[in-house]
């Protein structure tokens, strides 16, 4: 629907020049009530796994559906009980923490799931919140395109091609992404609205009904707020060029503007701008340069599969359009005879104007190609497409799955289309009933009619036949759907009990094993409510955040790394290292004590699924960090437990350790002095780490040499602690100078950071045996507390 005319206030003869300000289908209670049966009967034949084991397990759990569990869970947790923003939490990524607002949080999900949750507990809230949310999309869909083609069958027919010949969509239900099918829902009540807005002769209702479902979208899944907006600029676009009534372009203007600078008064402090903020800040968070694998390919379009809307929607649509053209045709026939149309449909309908659809339907297709043409998911071109303009944008860089537009705006578009169609065909079978009741004798009618005497209407049967062949395939694929049990460890109950507030160290920290995944293990801490170092959050399954501190402190990085190559040999090498390297004996317990980890804890079946030998390995260094005689507090077939031993405070509270990154591996000179070169050939800095096992700042001497490689001039070496300058320095091209720093040194884990800005120098004479690019160098590294 883009808008209306009237014959009392148009001529008939300019019917397209005008936009009347009249509703174009009032949606009456009845309505709204009796379009729920459908909605809910097919979400049910979908979600048929998921209904009939609801309290054993979440739907998508080797996906996102104990991901979602854990956000509901902190969600109350921040709420109710920390009186907290959601949006940042420590308890896991723990002692840092992480922002969440690029997360899918879901808060308004986790909203509405509470009163679920009261009454019948987290695992079948979480359940009910995919299924119906599942309901919710087609019957949102169904009152959008209700207005559009004003009969209910085909609205609901329209409305079930979006909800489920939607391949995206089956997946978000298996993977229990109850984000995206929330996001789905709210989408066409915010196009409802909109539709509205420009043609209704009182607006609020609908300006205030689409600036609640924009807030709720923006506290859903940013990226489908995203879809809203460019759905409103389209719309906008669309009736400047269609409309033709400059009074009428004006007034939807104002009332748009209205629209979007409330919303944004509304949430660009609290949400917009830290989001901005944290991408600038944080480079690793832009996805972009996925957006081109994640971008649908030409193949996608023609191909028999899942991800293909289908032929047999094609058909059916191509079919009723041309009843539909055929019918306008014998209309404009008859008014040249008669004057009116014999058919039934209203002429000049603004809702009969599929203009607004069909740009909706191009523009978010090609957007949905990504930034370059792709002939198969797997043969890319060079050939750029216009979403290359506009990837880099903020937020927008941060998007990878450009697939989605397709999801989120075409397919309403093709649903639209579809309904057209179904409307058109169930208008020809009305006509052909007619005819067949008038000519038909009364033996003939009978063998229409239902045993308790009503009467077979062909129309929903026509109805139920089509969208049995159209959705056969989406029924197949949900029936796939699993549970995974919701299998505890039991000591975690233990944990429950103990007040204390301390942390846990659980290995492995990251990664997905074939029975469970870090989301059912985040999830237990919604029953042991302790600390953990890792998470299982959206764009940061597998730890790629550079700053994680489990991945960068020392002791913590070796259980992370374990088993995970040769990452460890820059800073724990196999030979001796230019500064001496921390001895468990010493330091583990000390470092562990300090920061309040009382268990460490090991998942078995995730170790069995890395290596053959990960369970030998994580034992021994139990068994070093712990201490030899160390044996597990708890162990089950999947789970052991190791209580961390309480100790003094470490003899020697301040100590350095080499950095993760920055520098090649050891070497020794002829004079017996080991040493390293900096590796800086990114541009990133060497470091070191300061660790400091007290309460309070303790002052520090730091001293070594310094010297550097071959360059055209004298080379500048800054250093800063904890990315804050703490001096620079000049020195001689293959020269030396004596480093030496008085520093405060804050309490845990500090950063030492050495930079040169100019470039580094390839190793002379030694082509092809020596590729390395070489800047400074550091030995002698010794550092002394200060009284």
């Amino acid at each position: 629907m883009m808008h209306t005319t009237s014959a009392q206030t148009e001529p008939p003869s300019e019917p397209s020049r005008s936009v009347d300000t009249a509703s174009p289908s009032p949606l009456t209670l009845r309505a709204i009530v009796g379009s729920m049966a459908g909605p809910l009967l097919l979400a049910a034949a979908h979600a048929r796994v998921a209904l009939t084991q609801l309290p054993s397990g979440v739907i998508g759990g080797r996906a996102d559906g104990y991901e979602n569990f854990w956000n509901d869970w902190w969600l109350r947790e921040a709420l109710l009980h920390l009186h907290k923003s959601p949006f940042f939490s420590n308890w896991i990524e723990y002692p840092t923490g992480t922002s969440l607002r690029f997360h899918t949080l879901d808060p308004f999900g986790g909203v509405l799931v509470l009163p679920f949750t009261a009454l019948f507990g987290p695992i079948v809230a979480s359940n009910l919140r995919v299924i119906l949310a599942l309901a919710a999309t087609t019957f949102a869909t169904a009152l959008l395109i209700r207005v559009v083609v004003r009969q209910p069958l085909a609205a609901f027919a329209g409305a079930a091609v979006y909800s489920y010949v939607n391949h995206e969509m089956v997946l978000n239900y298996l993977r229990g992404s109850a984000n995206y099918l929330i996001g789905a829902a709210l989408l066409p009540l915010y196009l409802l609205c909109l539709l509205h807005i420009g043609v209704h002769p009182r607006p609020l209702r609908w300006w205030a009904g689409g600036l609640v479902t924009l807030l709720a979208l923006a506290l859903t899944d940013w990226q489908y707020t995203l879809f809203a907006v460019v759905a409103t600029v389209l719309y906008f676009v669309y009736a400047a060029v269609a409309w033709r009534n400059e009074r009428a372009i004006i007034m939807l203007g104002v009332r748009l503007a209205l629209l979007g600078g409330t919303w944004m008064a509304l949430v660009f402090v609290p949400l917009v701008l830290p989001m901005l903020r944290e991408i600038q800040a944080q480079p690793w968070l832009a996805r972009n340069d996925q957006a081109s694998a994640f971008g649908r390919s030409l193949s996608k379009f023609v191909d028999i599969s899942a991800e293909n809307p289908g032929y047999i929607v094609l058909l059916v649509t191509l079919v009723g359009f041309a009843l539909r053209w055929r019918r306008t045709r014998a209309e404009r026939h008859e008014e040249r005879g008669d004057g009116a149309a014999a058919t039934g449909f209203p002429r000049h309908r603004a809702t009969d104007d599929l203009g607004f659809w069909a740009m909706l339907a191009v523009v978010a297709t090609v957007l949905s190609l990504g930034p370059v043409l792709k002939l198969t998911p797997d043969v890319y071109t060079r050939i750029p497409l216009p979403y290359v303009l506009v990837k880099n944008l903020p937020l927008l860089s941060a998007s990878r799955k450009v697939h989605l537009f397709f999801t989120a705006l075409t397919m309403p578009a093709v649903s639209v289309f579809f309904a057209v169609a179904v409307r058109e065909w169930l208008a020809l079978l009305a006509r052909v009933s007619r005819q067949r009741r008038v000519t038909s004798s009364g033996a003939q009618a009978r063998r229409f009619r239902l045993p308790g005497g009503r009467r077979l209407a062909p129309g929903p049967v026509l109805t139920v036949v089509m969208l049995a062949a159209v959705l056969l395939p989406s029924l197949a694929e949900a029936g796939q759907a699993e549970i995974i049990p919701w299998q505890m460890p039991a000591f975690y109950r233990q944990l429950a009990r103990d007040p204390d507030p301390y942390a846990i160290l659980e290995v492995p920290t990251f990664g997905t094993v074939h029975g469970r995944s870090e989301g059912l293990y985040q999830a237990y801490q919604s029953v042991h409510h302790k600390y953990t170092f890792g998470s299982s959050i959206a764009r940061d399954h597998k730890g790629e955040r550079p700053d994680l501190f489990v991945k960068n402190a020392t002791l913590f990085r070796d259980y992370y790394w374990l088993n995970k190559g040769t990452v460890t040999e820059p800073y724990r090498p196999a030979t001796p290292d230019f500064l001496p390297t921390p001895q468990w004996g010493t330091y583990a317990v000390p470092l562990l004590n300090y920061y309040h980890v009382r268990y460490v804890v090991l998942y078995l079946d995730a170790l069995r699924d890395s290596s053959p030998a990960a369970i030998g390995d994580v034992r021994n260094l139990v068994g070093q960090t712990l201490g030899g005689g160390i044996r597990p507090v708890y162990s089950d077939a999947d789970t052991e437990v190791y209580r961390v031993p309480d100790a003094p405070p470490a003899a020697t509270p301040l100590f350095l350790d080499t950095g993760n990154s920055g520098w090649y591996t050891a070497e020794q000179s002829p004079d017996g002095t080991w040493y390293r070169w900096a590796d800086t050939h990114d541009g990133a800095g060497a470091e070191l780490l300061i660790w400091n096992l007290t309460p309070q700042r303790r002052p520090v001497h730091i001293a070594g040499t310094l010297f550097t490689y071959k360059y055209k001039s004298d080379r500048t070496v800054s250093v800063a602690i904890n990315g804050y300058p703490a001096d620079h320095f000049t020195v001689a091209s293959e020269g030396t100078h004596l480093l030496t720093l008085d520093l405060e040194i804050s309490p845990g884990m500090n950063t030492l950071t050495f930079v040169s800005p100019e470039p580094p120098t390839p190793v002379q004479g030694a082509a092809g045996k020596d590729n390395r690019l070489l800047s400074f160098g550091l030995h002698a590294l010794r550092l002394t507390l200060l009284p």
